[in-house]
């Protein structure tokens, strides 16, 4: 069974990665075109180089990469994974042949600023999060016919916005007004690349990606009856916030007052929080967020349906 106490290893495990002329004996035993875009795609795998996260944590991706399953691997898109964490993860990474981001566009470019937090998302997925989906719910990749409510893919939509300047926005949104309204520029990576990314902006940021660590870890260490609908839910509310909040807020074109951030940080910097203000907005919140999360269980079915409890 499951427990957050045996998979969450909070330091960097990696052993040395493995090169591409490690795979030369491979191919001499394989044959056929599925087995030959395999080891292509393998070899390319481990050729990732990346231009902003540290080298550790570099390594630590390309060998969970590399325990992938065969059936990721298809020759039908050149020897490329299906795993959409491992298309992910190319915004990260430079080829020998290719520049930040080339596969997913040429505007796709993480700000340095965020190195850090980086660091601790992506340990944070590989190290807590991946194993709770792989152990717990018996679901590994993120294949291609993953259902748009795997939380996953609410975490990593979250840290794509830092790197994309043109990503457009809902139509509708639950949370801020049920107005329609019209498309805005995204803009983190198009402000920093204009010098106008302060550090106000990213620090603010910073915090909600850590605060987001610290709620999404409580949750997996949360015991809970034998379905899990309850956890998926609450994490999926979680994840669905702060990606509202980078999107509709901290990274809108709209939010350029400098007053503003210097007024966040100051709040971030206090000790003391008001808890009663705290409780009365999460208790108003939740109740406007279960029209869109709790009441719905059953669009979880394609990631319970496979788990064993």
């Amino acid at each position: 069974m499951w427990t957050p106490a045996e998979y969450y290893k909070p330091e960097i495990t990696c052993g040395p990665a493995l090169l591409p002329n490690d795979h030369q004996n491979h191919i001499r035993c394989e044959h056929g075109p599925y087995q030959a875009a395999r080891v292509r795609a393998r070899t390319r795998l481990l050729a990732l180089e990346t231009y902003i996260l540290s080298p550790d944590v570099h390594r630590t991706v390309l060998n969970y990469l590399n325990t992938q399953d065969e059936q990721m691997f298809s020759e039908e898109v050149g020897g490329y994974s299906l795993d959409r964490f491992y298309i992910f993860y190319e915004l990260f990474c430079t080829t020998r042949s290719e520049g930040p981001g080339q596969r997913n566009g040429p505007t796709a470019f993480f700000p340095p600023h965020f190195q850090a937090i980086l660091d601790e998302c992506l340990l944070f997925y590989l190290h807590s999060f991946q194993p709770y989906f792989e152990h717990r719910l018996e679901r590994k990749e993120l294949g291609p016919n993953m259902e748009g409510d795997d939380p996953r893919l609410g975490f990593i939509k979250i840290l794509e916005r830092l790197a994309f300047d043109n990503a457009p926005y809902e139509n509708r949104s639950p949370y801020c007004t049920d107005e329609a309204r019209p498309s805005l520029a995204f803009t983190i990576q198009a402000r920093w690349k204009a010098g106008l990314l302060r550090g106000g902006q990213v620090l603010v940021i910073e915090t909600l990606l850590r605060k987001l660590l610290l709620e999404l870890t409580a949750l997996l260490g949360e015991r809970t009856d034998s379905i899990e609908t309850v956890r998926l839910v609450e994490m999926e509310r979680a994840i669905d916030r702060a990606d509202r909040a980078i999107k509709h807020f901290f990274g809108n074109a709209r939010f350029r007052s400098e007053r503003l951030e210097v007024l966040l940080v100051k709040y971030l910097g206090e000790p003391e929080v008001n808890t009663d203000v705290v409780r009365g907005i999460e208790i108003a919140q939740r109740k406007y967020e279960d029209i869109y999360h709790a009441k719905n269980y059953s669009r979880f079915g394609n990631l319970l349906g496979l788990a064993s409890f």
